[in-house]
Formats: structure tokens, sequence, C-alpha cells
């Protein structure tokens, strides 16, 4: 007769492997080492610990962030407002993340929805003074002066 497994402690070990390498910590320590990477250029690295991160938590909007700036830059616009949108539904109250997705938005030439999240970000963040400059060069894009000089005097009177 063959010896019968212990199944429940193997069970056990398991859950406490995936809950320690799943804690906040190793959440955080994957973050620095992603920033790192991405810092020194190594957005394959950057990539990989970002994904990492998104298997113990999919939700994370930094990593969700942090993957759409690195797509954006490699021109993969579809994946970078892929990420940003996911990085918004997780948190949508961080301005960066709704200027970029109008950055992103902007490139794909979706200019009105380009704008909805440019004000989003002002609306968030009122002295975020580059969302200005992206709104104006929007309606400067859509021929839209008057709208255009409006903002400029805004900025001029700030």
């Amino acid at each position: 007769k063959k010896p019968r497994k212990n199944t429940s402690s193997t069970t056990n070990t398991l859950k406490n492997l995936r809950a320690k390498r799943g804690g906040k910590k190793h959440i955080v320590k994957l973050l620095q080492l992603g920033m790192d990477q991405h810092q020194s250029g190594n957005f394959v690295g950057a990539e990989s610990s970002y994904m990492k991160i998104l298997e113990i938590q999919e939700d994370h909007s930094d990593a969700l962030y942090f993957l759409s700036v690195i797509y954006f830059d490699r021109n993969e616009v579809d994946k970078s407002e892929f990420y940003i949108r996911k990085a918004i539904a997780s948190n949508s109250k961080i301005a960066d993340y709704h200027m970029d997705l109008g950055n992103v938005l902007r490139e794909k030439n979706k200019l009105e929805e380009a704008i909805s999240s440019y004000k989003k970000t002002v609306e968030l963040k009122p002295s975020y003074a580059e969302a200005y400059f992206n709104l104006g060069y929007v309606f400067k894009e859509l021929n839209d002066t008057a709208t255009c000089k409006s903002i400029d005097i805004y900025i001029s009177i700030k």
C-alpha cells in the first residue's frame, strides 16, 4: 500500500507560502524593483516586476499605471490605454492617471475624449499647469481658438 499524501498540510503550506509571497511587503519590494528597473532603462525587467504585482493584486493601480507608461513609450498605445483605464478604474482620484489617459487618447486622435481626461485632471488638481497646456493644445488642434485664448488667460491669472 502506498502512503497517503497529507493533502491538508500541503494545502496549508501552499496557502502560507502564497500569503508570504503575496504580502504587502513583497508588493512594495516588487514595485520598488520595477521602478528602479524602469528608471535605469530596463523596461523588460520593469514590465516583469509590474506583471508579478498584478499576479498578486490584479487591481494594483501603480503597477497598472507604470505598465501603461512603458507601453506608451514603446508606442503601443492600445496596450497603454488598456492599462491606464484599469488604473483609473482601480483609483480614479489620481490626476496623473487622467493626464496620461488624455495623452494616450490625444495620440490616438480621440481629441474629444482627451479633453474630458484633461478636464478631469484639472478638476482633481487645479494647479496642474501641463494639463491646461494640453487642453489648449487639443483645442488648437480642433481649431477652437476662442477656448484656447480663454485657457491662456486663465493660466496667466493663476
